[in-house]
């Protein structure tokens, strides 16, 4: 709601700590519009749970056939996914969960095309799922930086540079908000917790 008002990354909330200090806000940026229009109503919400789940069945099938899956194991990954009572949370529920895994699937289909016509145009939106998939969930930060070993590994340090740089790029702003205001770089949400 802070975002939706007008906040920036630094904003202090309500329970006084700023916007970027526990999360980076790539999903709460995501409900923007949807407050704007519904206001505090947890349907919309959760509609958009079920959506980006939804759309993980065509995106996942285009990446499975892309990859030369037979029809019947596609289905059976599907039929699988569909039956997982996790994914069937996350897809009711208002959390970042669902889109996260669209985005990560969508990163797979991106890079596969990156393989298939290599350049700039597949570059850039691989670089940009990468980066929103870590400010959706920071734990999306192992994936980009498995993409950096994966293309040095293939003896390809441009891209491994192009990725790191990218990715980088793209986080700046929210580490930097984040070192403003006296947050751990890299997150401490659960640090009193363990």
């Amino acid at each position: 709601h802070v975002l939706a008002a007008g906040g920036g990354l630094t904003t202090t909330m309500p329970s006084g700590v700023s916007v970027v200090a526990n999360y980076l806000p790539g999903y709460p940026l995501l409900l923007v519009p949807f407050i704007w229009v519904w206001g505090s109503a947890l349907g919309p919400l959760r509609l958009l749970s079920t959506l980006c789940t939804c759309a993980l069945y065509p995106v996942l099938w285009l990446w499975m056939d892309g990859r030369g899956a037979k029809p019947g194991r596609g289905a059976a990954v599907l039929v699988f996914l569909a039956r997982n009572p996790v994914l069937a949370t996350y897809s009711t529920m208002v959390m970042a969960e669902a889109p996260c895994v669209l985005v990560f699937v969508l990163a797979l289909l991106a890079l596969d095309r990156w393989e298939q016509r290599p350049g700039w145009p597949w570059a850039a939106v691989e670089i940009v799922l990468l980066a929103y998939l870590v400010w959706l969930k920071q734990a999306g930060i192992g994936l980009a930086v498995g993409l950096v070993a994966y293309e040095l590994w293939r003896r390809r340090p441009r891209r491994a540079i192009a990725v790191g740089a990218g990715v980088g790029a793209l986080l700046a702003p929210g580490l930097a908000a984040r070192l403003f205001t006296g947050a751990a770089a890299v997150g401490n949400r659960y640090a009193g917790e363990i």
